[in-house]
């Protein structure tokens, strides 16, 4: 066996693996069972099994590329939860700069062998010294790559419209390259110089719109995580500024019932009790306007409710809360964060409407290890949905874009609850639950029917 073709067979394993990697990676399996594993690299292997044979026919069939492509395309779909534009376009991606690249390999090859390229893939022809080079370094850049995405997705697009619109340029370049290079018998005459630039500089095109495509999905991500941070960064802000007042009202009051005590020992000196009885009245109404309310003993969330409501005095949004919870699920922050902006978002719904509307009902419920946040507000006009998210109606905020809401979904698909979103063209219901990790349920328990007690 001649070392091109052990390379080749190597350059087979590792394309393949890291080529499938890299378009399952970090995407949740359908089956989470160890067959249906063996089975999804059972199903991979096998093509790659049927292309290792093919080199006893020949060196390079650019059809291998298009086969695997469409292969592995349809295996992701079946064995993981994965967008069939977002796979498609990954797996394009992948095995096109392949055959794109292999392909400029072949043709300088046989330019400098004087030959067609048909005879040239001939197994019984020598392997040139520069297809071999480029084997070992398609090895060597695919291990690098992967290396670098191994914790991240490659192309990651959360609207659908950019897949597809990808997806199309791709099938366009695909067919325009396949008739530069493989129509009209050019395999079948020996390349010229002018053919083989032309075709390179094709594959460059390829490798460059990539290469952009990599670095517009990083600025918009990182984008996106800023506008994230900035979000968060408002949240915890707000619960400080609210923990600042309480701390300055408590001073106040303290300072203030100096005063009130010496007022209250002159009275009762002078033998004055029904001044003191009706100071003593003034006293207990000032507290009740003044003090804040305690509806679950847990910090964060009593904060974060005195701090809306006392928001929503000023629109005159009127709070229904109906608080039964003894521990809150999440650290501070995420707890400050998702009910902050869940808050925010329904009290950004109802101002607008008339003072009778202007009502949001909050219930928090503890049962069983099951934590159950349900926010229900009314709203008027048309919810703005884009790529199954909705988005902002802030008028001052357009670059926003309900980043609210993705903040709320992220926060609670980390501690693996379930986000839920109800919206009947008036009513718009928001449900968080979250599990204790060690009682969780399967998918739907028992337990969380006890959601209906909350209606």
């Amino acid at each position: 066996m001649s070392l091109g073709v052990c390379l080749r067979v190597a350059e087979i394993i590792v394309t393949t693996y890291c080529g499938v990697k890299l378009v399952v990676n970090m995407e949740k399996p359908r089956w989470d069972h160890v067959a249906a594993r063996i089975l999804f690299w059972l199903l991979v292997w096998l093509w790659a099994g049927v292309t290792v044979s093919n080199l006893q026919f020949i060196k390079y069939s650019p059809m291998e590329y298009m086969i695997a492509s469409f292969w592995y395309w349809i295996l992701s779909m079946i064995f993981f939860e994965i967008n069939p534009w977002v796979s498609f376009v990954r797996n394009q991606f992948c095995w096109q700069n392949l055959m794109y690249l292999r392909s400029v390999t072949v043709l300088f090859c046989s330019m400098q062998l004087g030959m067609p390229v048909m005879e040239y893939t001939l197994p019984d022809r020598e392997w040139h010294w520069f297809h071999v080079v480029m084997i070992a370094v398609t090895m060597a850049g695919i291990l690098l790559f992967f290396g670098v995405m191994r914790e991240k997705q490659f192309i990651r697009l959360k609207k659908h419209r950019h897949a597809m619109c990808l997806t199309c340029l791709l099938m366009i370049m695909s067919f325009v390259y396949d008739r530069i290079v493989f129509a009209n018998d050019y395999t079948m005459r020996t390349p010229t110089a002018h053919y083989l630039m032309a075709c390179t500089l094709a594959v460059w095109l390829f490798v460059t719109l990539t290469l952009c495509v990599l670095f517009a999905q990083n600025y918009f991500e990182m984008n996106w995580h800023l506008r994230a941070i900035q979000n968060h960064y408002e949240q915890v802000y707000q619960q400080y500024l609210l923990l600042d007042m309480l701390y300055q009202e408590k001073r106040r009051q303290v300072h203030d019932a100096l005063q009130q005590n010496t007022l209250l020992t002159g009275y009762l000196e002078h033998g004055q009790m029904q001044e003191a009885l009706q100071y003593l009245a003034e006293i207990r109404q000032s507290f009740r306007r003044t003090a804040t309310r305690s509806f679950s003993n847990i910090p964060v969330i009593d904060c974060m409710l005195n701090y809306k409501m006392q928001m929503g005095e000023n629109w005159r949004i009127t709070f229904e809360i109906v608080c039964d919870v003894l521990k809150s699920p999440l650290p501070q922050n995420d707890m400050c964060i998702l009910l902050g902006n869940l808050l925010d978002n329904a009290m950004e719904a109802v101002q607008n409407l008339g003072t009778e509307e202007r009502n949001i009902r909050v219930v928090l419920r503890q049962i069983n290890h099951i934590f159950v946040l349900k926010i229900r507000n009314p709203y008027q006009g048309k919810r703005i949905i884009t790529d199954g998210r909705y988005q902002t109606t802030k008028q001052k905020h357009k670059k926003q874009h309900g980043i609210g809401l993705e903040s709320v979904g992220m926060i609670v698909e980390q501690a693996e609850g379930i986000f839920e979103i109800d919206d009947d063209g008036h009513w718009f219901e928001v449900t968080v639950t979250l599990f204790k990790k060690q009682a969780r349920p399967n998918e739907q328990s028992k337990d969380y029917s006890s959601q209906k007690h909350l209606k």
